[in-house]
C-alpha cells in the first residue's frame, strides 16, 4: 500500500512538473498579430472599397472598420449588408449628378429655367411668379433665341426646385456635414393629415462665407411623438446618410418635455449615449414663451 502511495505521489508530481513546463514554453511563444497589408489594396476582390484608417482595414462604402484578416474582408465583401451599400451608392451617383452635368450647348433653356427657379428660392417669392418672370423677360427680349424655347409654368418650376435643386443642395450639405462639426436643431410637428413629422436641421460654421448655416437634413414622418422614437429617427438618419455621430457637437430643441425632460427625452438620451455632445434649450423658443406670459400679464392688468 505504501508503494502504491509513493508511486501515486511521483506521477502527481510528474503531471504537475510537466503542466509547469508546458505552460512556460507557452508563455514564451510571442502571439502574432495580424497588421494591415499593402497587398490588399491591389486584390481585385477588395480594392475597390478598401482603404486604411488608422492601421486598420477600413470600408469606404460602408463607413465601417473591419478586422486586420483577408478571410474577414472578403466575408465582409459577400455579406447582404455591403452589398446593399453598393447598390445604394450606384443609385445615388446616377441620380444626383451634379448640376453642370446638365448644362451643355444645346442646354442654354435649361439653364435659364433652373437659374429663375434658384432666384425665386433664394429670395422666398411665390413660386407662380417664375412663370410671370419668364413672361416679363421675352417681352424685354423678343429676338432671344433662349428666351424662346424655355417654358417655366407652375408644375414645371415645383418638379425643378424639388427634383433638381432640392436633390443637389441635399448631397453638397450631406457632402460638407460628413467632413466638419456641427449643431442639431430639431422640430416635431403634426400637420392636417394628424401625422406626426420631424424636420432635422444642422447649423455649420460654413468657411468661404464666415458665417453659420442652417441646412436641411431631412424630414421623416414618425410612428409617434415619443422621445425614444424622435431620438431613433434621429441617429437613424444621420447612419443612412454616412455622417458620423462624433461631428455632432450640439443639441437644440424647444423646451417641451420630449425634447428636454428631466428623466426621459431626447436630451437625455442623446446625453447618455454621445456624452460629448452639449444640449441647450433653443433661446428663441424660450423669449417666445416670456413674451407670451409678460404680454399675457399685462392684458391682465
Amino acid at each position: 500500500m505504501d508503494g502504491n502511495k509513493r508511486y501515486l505521489h511521483e506521477t502527481e508530481d510528474e503531471m504537475v512538473a510537466e503542466g509547469e513546463e508546458s505552460l512556460q514554453i507557452r508563455q514564451k511563444k510571442k502571439r502574432y498579430t495580424q497588421k494591415f497589408n499593402a497587398a490588399w489594396l491591389s486584390d481585385k476582390i477588395i480594392k475597390e472599397w478598401l482603404e486604411k484608417k488608422d492601421g486598420l482595414p477600413f470600408c469606404k462604402t460602408c463607413k465601417t472598420s473591419l478586422s486586420c484578416a483577408r478571410t474577414a474582408l472578403v466575408r465582409h465583401c459577400e455579406s447582404k449588408a455591403h452589398k446593399e451599400s453598393i447598390k445604394m451608392g450606384k443609385e445615388i451617383a446616377v441620380a444626383y449628378k451634379p448640376l453642370t452635368s446638365m448644362f451643355t450647348s444645346k442646354s442654354e433653356p435649361a439653364r435659364l429655367e433652373i437659374k429663375t427657379c434658384a432666384f425665386v428660392v433664394e429670395k422666398n417669392l411665390p413660386i407662380s411668379m417664375a412663370d410671370d418672370m419668364i413672361r416679363f423677360m421675352k417681352s424685354l427680349f423678343p429676338n432671344n433665341d433662349v428666351l424662346q424655347h424655355v417654358s417655366l409654368g407652375k408644375q414645371k418650376s415645383t418638379n425643378l426646385i424639388r427634383q433638381v435643386l432640392g436633390f443637389h443642395c441635399a448631397i453638397e450639405s450631406i457632402r460638407k456635414l460628413k467632413d466638419t462639426k456641427f449643431s442639431l436643431i430639431i422640430d416635431e410637428t403634426t400637420d392636417c393629415s394628424t401625422t406626426s413629422q420631424l424636420a432635422i436641421l444642422a447649423t455649420v460654421f460654413c468657411e468661404d462665407s464666415f458665417n453659420l448655416e442652417n441646412v436641411l437634413i431631412d424630414l421623416i414622418t414618425l410612428e409617434n411623438g415619443k422621445a425614444i422614437t424622435i431620438f431613433q429617427a434621429v441617429v437613424n438618419s444621420l447612419q443612412e446618410k454616412g455622417i458620423a455621430m462624433e461631428n455632432v457637437v450640439g443639441f437644440c430643441a424647444d423646451t417641451c418635455n420630449v425634447m428636454f425632460g428631466k428623466n426621459h427625452s431626447v436630451a437625455t438620451l442623446l446625453e447618455k449615449q454621445f456624452p460629448w455632445i452639449m444640449t441647450i434649450k433653443c433661446s428663441c423658443h424660450l423669449i417666445h414663451l416670456c413674451s407670451s406670459y409678460a404680454a399675457k400679464n399685462f392684458q391682465n392688468h
